[in-house]
């Protein structure tokens, strides 16, 4: 773990291997295995995402973004229960990524795309998912109170069970959701929103 903290470090006093430090973190955390196959229960899993995984998502979390040439690419990452409070992985390509169970709290998600993604049980309350593709994503018992979802694309989705109280939804695309009667009750949505 020293290294990857090393490597942080390194990132913070030369700009110009900002980029290629995050690439590599990136790489290491997508490489990771669960030592099964996707899409496990979570009661399978530990109770904690491995130390190391979790020191390189938190590394790439908090790096300086205004650095980046691309943002982090953990297409297919398996950080189910991963600890990714307040991190900021704004237009992060988190494509088909496993997220189950993850404290995504106060997260900023801006742009992400989320598509495919596994998010069975993760908290995202107040997180800020603002343009956010999360078509084909599950969220199947998630919280989403009083998250930032304008313009987010949640199309087709089956949001029961989720729970939306005080989330923004204005400007969303919710076309085809399952649930809609209890987002109207629940969420703040306006004529932008698309049902």
């Amino acid at each position: 773990m020293g290294g990857i903290y090393a490597l942080e470090r390194l990132a913070q006093d030369s700009p110009r291997d900002h980029q290629t430090i995050y690439d590599v973190l990136a790489a290491f955390v997508r490489e990771h295995d669960h030592k099964g196959k996707r899409g496990v229960n979570l009661k399978e899993l530990p109770p904690a995402l491995a130390t190391d995984i979790q020191a390189a998502s938190t590394v790439i979390g908090r790096r300086n973004v205004t650095l980046d040439t691309r943002a982090p690419n953990l297409v297919q990452s398996r950080i189910a229960r991963a600890d990714l409070r307040k991190l900021n992985l704004a237009g992060g390509d988190l494509y088909d990524t496993e997220l189950a169970g993850a404290d995504l709290r106060s997260a900023n998600l801006n742009g992400a795309n989320l598509k495919v993604a596994d998010l069975t049980n993760a908290d995202l309350t107040g997180a800020s998912l603002i343009g956010a593709d999360l078509r084909s994503a599950k969220l199947v018992d998630a919280e989403l109170a009083d998250a930032d979802l304008r313009g987010a694309f949640l199309a087709g989705l089956d949001l029961g069970g989720t729970h939306l109280a005080g989330a923004d939804l204005r400007g969303a695309d919710l076309r085809g959701v399952l649930g809609v009667d209890e987002i109207r009750k629940e969420a703040r949505v306006d004529e932008t929103t698309k049902f």
